[in-house]
Order: structure tokens, then sequence, then C-alpha cells
């Protein structure tokens, strides 16, 4: 029993910190009843509970000691072992805990929790409760600047869990030569993919032992593409043979045939998918899904407003490097497959990686825009499911290989680029699952908004003789009668008014009201549901409202309904539009919110 202020150079063991009492620094085992305050120590015992905690507190016990019913002074970081009971921090500067299991139950209050905190789902939050910042280790965006080996590697690694995609490329490459594998395991899959290819060849080969199943598959392309055999044989193996089908295709479709062969990637090839030793040719389990070899992104930055989403490379195939048999083989296989042998599927311009479905011969003249929905293209039984072209519920396209390969392909807009020049200059974002946000630069029709977003329609035509480049709307917004673009050569394409995000959408309608069921995005731009047993559908209206969002200000996803109109509002992230998926982003934009009007139309009346 304590009664005086006590520095600890040793080990303490089964003792009462009475009240107004310090302990400060060395170990603490046993059980341990603090009425008073303890700061800066080890625990290595079984219990210790009461009091207040300042500083760094580390539990570090083997025996599975919990630290329970205490009050964290401001700024006190928690490190390790179990917490359980009242666990509370200050609101003026509150407690970081990482590296602890959360017992079932525990109350916590004013504090801030590591990505590495494990908690149980009867765990209560009280206020002051939030994930940890960069602040809560003593960083801030400038010292990661400064960051050099020495300092990089003593950084906790809980710290590595908290840096956003911009943070980590603020560090130094040379800095990245103290990693630790330890600190690479906590990086967020989202952060790791902005991790540069200067950073990573900086990188020890042995810190790669640290990457998870759950952030492995964030690497991006262009790292991927700097993998050596040393950088093979230091990956936890087992690790990577759990990631998620797709990360597994992304990152051996992504190395550099001329640094590894097929024979280095072998021992880390997942149980049930094969490596041909010859030709790098991949096949993975019958229902996998897989993501397939993208064009580079383009850099035209005479199109500073000009977003088209990742797009398959054609010339590909699904294997080492993208080697295997290429997929523009495979889809024109499936076309014969469908005894359509007049149609040849090209990808004419790698800037936008669209598909032309072009006619010869008798269909000389027809011709057909897409593009592949490589992030979800799914391994099938071609003994169970037919080679050749179906057409899933939504109405959507399905292209199925002699492969075993089966991918959706969107309609898109045949020429981005053009699109924008009828646009006055205006923004295109092409969405990957068919939604086009379209920025009409100049005159608009009068009732009409700046801003439309469509599905098109994948048929290219002649443009009507004596009709200029541009943007031709319906005169009502709410006309089921689609819109017309027509191109500076001479063509035209029309679409139908749709939704931004279409999954965000759906995801959306599904928390509105749980007796909604079987939403399906469409085709023609509506989506299809259930609800109460009968079949609705909700049609956009043309016209959006956009509007900046504030520094600061965050917007949810939100549906309201109200007299048969919906009304959607969701974010359009600037950053998300500068991601490796992106061809350009929004230089100097700020993130925007968008709002939607559409009707709902019961269909059996």
């Amino acid at each position: 029993m304590f009664d005086g202020n006590v520095l600890n150079q040793g080990l303490v063991s089964n003792s009462t910190i009475e009240t107004g009492i310090t302990l400060t620094g060395g170990r603490l085992t046993g059980t341990t009843t603090n009425n008073g305050t303890i700061a800066d120590v080890v625990f290595v015992g079984a219990q210790l509970s009461g009091g207040t905690l300042s500083g760094t507190i580390t539990n570090s016990s083997q025996i599975g000691g919990t630290i329970s019913n205490v009050q964290l002074a401001a700024g006190t970081t928690l490190k390790g072992g179990k917490l359980a009971g009242e666990i509370s921090g200050v609101p003026e500067k509150p407690a970081l805990i990482t590296d602890a299991e959360i017992a079932p139950g525990t109350v916590l209050s004013h504090v801030h929790l590591s990505s590495t905190v494990q908690l149980p789902e009867d765990v209560v939050l009280g206020p002051g409760v939030g994930p940890a910042t960069l602040e809560d280790f003593g960083l801030t965006d400038e010292n990661l600047a400064t960051q050099d080996e020495e300092s990089l590697s003593q950084l906790e690694p809980a710290a590595w869990g908290v840096l956003d995609p911009e943070q980590l490329e603020r560090i130094p490459p040379e800095a990245f030569t103290g990693i630790k594998s330890e600190q690479l395991a906590e990086i967020s899959k989202e952060t790791l993919a902005a991790l540069t290819p200067e950073q990573f060849e900086q990188m020890p080969a042995d810190a790669l032992g640290g990457l998870t199943k759950d952030n492995l598959g964030g690497l991006s392309p262009d790292v991927i593409n700097r993998v050596t055999p040393d950088h093979l044989d230091a990956l936890d193996s087992d690790e990577f043979k759990q990631m998620p089908g797709e990360d597994v295709a992304k990152f051996l479709v992504y190395l550099d045939a001329n640094k590894v062969s097929a024979e280095d990637v072998e021992p880390q090839v997942p149980p049930g998918w094969e490596i041909d030793p010859n030709t790098g040719a991949l096949t993975a389990p019958v229902g996998t899904k897989v993501t397939l070899r993208a064009l580079p992104p383009e850099t035209d930055s005479s199109y500073p407003v000009l977003v088209v989403p990742n797009v398959s490379d054609i010339e590909a195939g699904f294997g080492l490097s993208g080697r295997g048999t290429p997929l523009k083989e495979g889809m024109n296989r499936s076309l014969e497959d469908e005894n359509l042998t007049e149609f040849v599927i090209s990808q004419p311009n790698e800037k936008n990686g669209v598909l032309i479905v072009e006619g010869t011969g008798e269909s000389e003249g027809i011709r057909y825009s897409f593009i592949p929905d490589a992030d979800n293209a799914i391994v099938v039984d071609t003994d169970q499911i037919p080679i050749g072209l179906s057409v899933d519920e939504g109405g959507f396209y399905l292209v199925t290989t002699p492969e075993g390969l089966q991918f959706k392909v969107i309609p898109t807009p045949h020429d981005p680029v053009g699109l924008s020049k009828a646009l006055s200059g205006g923004e295109v974002i092409v969405g990957e699952e068919g939604d086009v946000l379209m920025e009409q630069n100049g005159q608009t029709q009068p009732g009409h908004s700046t801003y439309q977003v469509g599905i098109f329609d994948p048929l290219i035509k002649p443009a009507p003789e004596g009709v200029p480049s541009g943007l031709y709307l319906p005169e009502s917004r709410t006309s089921s009668e689609p819109a017309m673009v027509v191109y500076s050569d001479g063509t035209m394409q029309t679409f139908k008014p749709t939704f931004l995000k279409p999954e965000t959408f759906i995801e959306e309608g599904y928390e509105w009201n749980q007796e909604i069921k079987d939403i399906v995005f469409k085709a023609d731009g509506t989506y299809s549901f259930r609800y109460k047993g009968h079949p609705y559908v909700v049609e956009a209206n043309f016209g959006i409202e956009i509007s900046d969002i504030d520094d600061g200000e965050s917007v949810e996803a939100e549906i309201v309904y109200q007299n048969g109109i919906v009304t959607y509002t969701v974010a359009i992230d600037a950053s998300a539009q500068s991601s490796p998926q992106a061809r350009q982003p929004r230089k100097g934009k700020k993130a925007r919110r968008s709002k939607h009007k559409g009707r709902v139309k019961r269909q059996d009346r």
C-alpha cells in the first residue's frame, strides 16, 4: 500500500495506490488497485483497476491482464491488452487507445480508437468516441514531409493505420528504407493504393512480409509492376492465398513478366488456381470474381474535366502480366458462337478504352459502343453457361468467353472527348455503371439544368442532316423521350436520364424502407423494385442540381420520397475522381453534392 508518491524504476506487485498519490514509471504486476494516479508504466500483471492513468500506459501482460474502470487523463495513450468496465477520457483532449481488446459490455467515452483496437458488438460507445487521428500520435501533415529513415522506423505501427492516401504520399521516398513489416501491416487498403513506385522501391523487401489479406490488394498496378522475385519470396504466402479473388488476380495480371516468371509466382498461387508454366495463363475456380488488366490512365491535360473509368485492355489476357488468350480474341469468338460473324470488336482509342462493335458485310455501317465491366468479371463453367451473349435482369449484355470469363458490357458515349466538345468544353464523368455526368457550358435550353446525368444507347447513328454538334433535350424535364448528342464527326447517340452512382442509389433504397425488395438498375436508366409484393419503377427526370460542399461539411447519401416524387442526394467526391481509375482529376475543384429528382410508378395498374 503506497501513501506517498513513487518513482518506480523496478517491479511493483500486488499493491494499492492511495488517493492523491502518483506512481510513475517501471512495471506493475499481480493485482493493482488504484485510487490515485499511475503514469508511464508497463503493466505485466493480472488486474489493474480504478483511479486515473496518465502518460503512456503499455499493457504487455502475457497472462491476459485486464485494465478496468479507469479515468484517462488528457492526452493519455493506452496500448495493448484487455480493457473492461468503464473507460473514460476527457472531452478537451481524448485519450488514445491502440492494439487493445475491448471486453463485451465495456463502456467507452471521450477516447480515440486506432484501427488495431478489437471491438465486440455489444460495446457501449459514449460521447467523444471516434477514430484515432494523426495528431493523437504527435504528427502533422507538415512533419510527415520531413520524415527520414530513423524517424519513420520509430513511428508506432498504429499511427500508420490513421494515414489517409494524401498523407502517405507526403512521406519522402528515401524515408521508406526504414519501414518495418509491423508498420506496413497497419496501413489501410485504400491508403496503400497511394503508395508510389518511388516509395516502394526504397522499401526493404522483407518489410512486405507485413502485408495482409486485407491490405495487399491495395497496391496499385504501377507498384505491382515493380515487384521482383525477392518481393514475392518476402510475402506471407498464407495471407496472399486468403485474399479475395479479384485482389489475387489484380496482383498477378499486373506483374511484369520481364521481372518475374510463372515459376516465381507459383508458390503464392491459392488452392484451386492454376498458372500455366509456359504461357502464364491463369485458371481460377468457378464463381471467383477476378480482375482483368486495364489500360493505363490517360494523361491528356487538354481536358482536365474528363474522367472515364477503369477499362480492360482487350489485347491482354487473364494471366501473368496479361498473358494468355487476349480478351479481344475470346470476345470475337463469343460473337461467332451467336452467329454474329459480321460484327467485329475493337478498341481503337487506348486513351478512353471504349469498345466499338462494328458491322461488316450486310451489317456494314452499324456500330455500337460499350465499356467492359472490368471490375466485376467472374469465372463460369462453360459446360453450364453457354459461350456467347446473354442479357441480365437489368437488360445489360453479358459476354461469356471460351476461357470461362463472363462480364457485363455497359453502354457508353463512343467518344468522351467529342462529347465534351459537343458540350462546349463541359465536364464529362463516365461512371463505372453506365451513368454519365455532363455539364453543358454556355447557353442551355430554357427550363433545363446545366447538368445532366444519362445512360447512353450504344447504337451510333448518323446525325440528322444540318444539325450542328451539341446537346438536344426534350422540352419536358419529365419526358419519356430520349435526349440526343450530336458529335462533330457527324454521328449521334441518344441517352435517357438516370441517377448518379447506381450502386449507392440501390444501397440507400434498401436502407430507406425494409419492405423494398429486388432493386435492379436497368439499361434504360430506370430502377425496378418490389414493395409489399407489387412491382414499381423509378424514372429519373432530366436535369440535376449541383452545389459545392463547404470544407469540413459531410454529405450522406439520402433518398426522400413524397407524393410519388423521389429526391436523391449524393456527394460527388473530388478525391474519388483523382483515383487510379480516373483518367483526369478535376484539378482545383471542391467536392460537391448533387440532387436528383425522379418519379415512382406502380407497374401492375
